[in-house]
């Protein structure tokens, strides 16, 4: 699953971060996955990257359940 979803609109590049139960909060998985996003917005010709969450908040912050490996 992405957790950080692309789409575009001309020279503007939207990263959804896509992890609503938990408000977005950051874990491993969403942290790979919005890194592969701004790598492949990096290259393409985005000149603005708009990043926002889905559902009711933005991000939580780190999730405080993630268990670090």
């Amino acid at each position: 699953m992405a957790y950080a979803e692309i789409t575009r609109e001309g020279a503007v590049s939207i990263i959804t971060l896509n992890r609503p139960e938990k408000l977005n909060s950051f874990d491993t998985e969403c942290i790979a996955s919005l890194e592969k996003a701004i790598a492949e917005i990096g290259e393409s010709d985005a000149r603005v990257v708009i990043i926002t969450g889905k559902g009711r908040a933005f991000c939580a912050g780190g999730d405080i359940a993630w268990e670090k490996t």
